[in-house]
């Protein structure tokens, strides 16, 4: 995920809108994004026995009350690629030896997975398992057409092909909106098309892509798109790869 990178090169393309504005779309939602979310919110774990469920089923129950349908969608088998990452990630946060703590915690998070898709069943929400990312499913639904944005905090779905983000999303009374990012305004506005942003992906470093190229940032990477002009469209990359 190119995360920040992204998003502070996309923050003149920003659009908060009302999610009254949403009425009768299809958003493809990442749940797994949504549940780290949830369980790591301020205060919820010491007040919330299951906040997973509590905040997923708000959320689902507002989204359904404004006759917009969700499809939310689960992670499937991790990519080879993505091997080492997931390994690198679990070494920072429990470090050699310690495989029994590892264990535990991808068991009870694929059992908050799972309390939630059971949630989602009985509501008679759709919940999907993607092939692969959800992220990557989810930008493809948009890309088919069957959706109409995607719900999500990254800014990868850009990379996969996603037409339309929904970030930092909120059902607070006080703040009932989400940020609306389209590709076609980050094409026009800030010159980055999907094929520049996979560019600075491998660049600066990814998922696939532990660490990037050793000493080049994001000003040196965004710099000779200026130069470049507009984005020329699919066969750019092409040539340059």
């Amino acid at each position: 995920d190119l995360g920040k990178d992204v998003w502070h090169s996309a923050g003149p393309c920003e659009e908060r809108i009302s999610l009254h504005s949403l009425r009768g779309q299809t958003l493809a939602i990442d749940l797994a994004g949504w549940v780290v979310q949830n369980n790591t919110a301020p205060g919820m774990q010491f007040t919330v026995t299951r906040p997973h469920l509590r905040n997923l089923y708000f959320r689902i129950n507002t989204l359904l009350s404004l006759d917009i349908l969700p499809v939310v969608v689960l992670d499937g088998i991790v990519p080879d690629l993505k091997k080492a990452t997931v390994a690198a990630r679990n070494q920072a946060q429990w470090g050699g030896g310690q495989a029994s703590p590892k264990r535990q915690q991808r068991r009870q998070f694929t059992g908050v997975l799972r309390d939630c898709q059971r949630l989602l069943t009985s509501l008679g929400v759709p919940c999907v398992t993607a092939p692969g990312e959800a992220d990557a499913f989810c930008s493809a639904l948009t890309r088919a057409g069957l959706c109409d944005a995607v719900v999500s905090d990254g800014s990868d779905c850009f990379c996969y092909g996603a037409k339309t983000v929904l970030r930092n999303f909120s059902t607070d009374p006080k703040n009932f909106s989400v940020s609306r990012y389209t590709s076609s305004r980050l094409q026009t506005e800030v010159g980055l098309s999907r094929q520049r942003m996979v560019v600075m992906a491998l660049l600066l470093g990814c998922d696939y892509n532990l660490g990037g190229v050793a000493g080049v940032g994001r000003e040196a990477v965004t710099r000779p798109f200026s130069v470049w002009g507009k984005p020329q469209g699919e066969l750019a990359l092409a040539r340059v790869l």
